[in-house]
């Protein structure tokens, strides 16, 4: 008899999230054409004051819109984005996913905070912004976890 594996609402989230980086990657989105813009455009991933790297940044034209963008942080919390959609939205909303070592996460509240509350300038009008997660965000794993 086959055994379910329980899924988490956060899980099932980045689980769709994904599925659908994974088809855009594959040419089914239909948000323009990318262009290429210069080496110098990012987004730092910053957390109680630090840079925090392993963040996977999404940028979306419509809130829980498909993905036009992404990039991930690195140890300097930079996200560096070589091509956007062109024309540019005027504004981007934003999803991230903590890409651990499994160690430590964001929590749900976290999550979803970001993605309803944060919106980003153009890139090519803001070439170095940043994407502030909120204080308290980060569970480790020998923290309890409040999914």
């Amino acid at each position: 008899m086959a055994q379910l594996i329980p899924f988490t609402a956060s899980r099932v989230t980045r689980i769709a999230c994904l599925t659908l980086a994974c088809s855009l990657a594959q040419g089914c989105g239909n948000a323009g054409s990318p262009t290429e813009i210069n080496d110098g455009a990012f987004i730092q991933v910053m957390y109680e004051g630090q840079p925090l790297g392993d963040i996977q940044i999404r940028l979306h034209q419509v809130r829980g819109g498909p993905v036009i963008a992404q990039s991930v942080s690195g140890q300097d919390g930079k996200a560096y984005y070589q091509q956007i959609p062109s024309p540019e939205p005027s504004s981007y909303y934003v999803t991230v996913e903590a890409l651990s070592d499994g160690s430590w996460d964001l929590t749900t509240e976290a999550y979803q905070s970001i993605s309803e509350n944060i919106s980003l300038k153009p890139i090519q009008v803001s070439p170095g912004q940043q994407l502030e997660i909120p204080d308290g965000a980060i569970i480790t794993n020998s923290s309890p976890k409040r999914r």
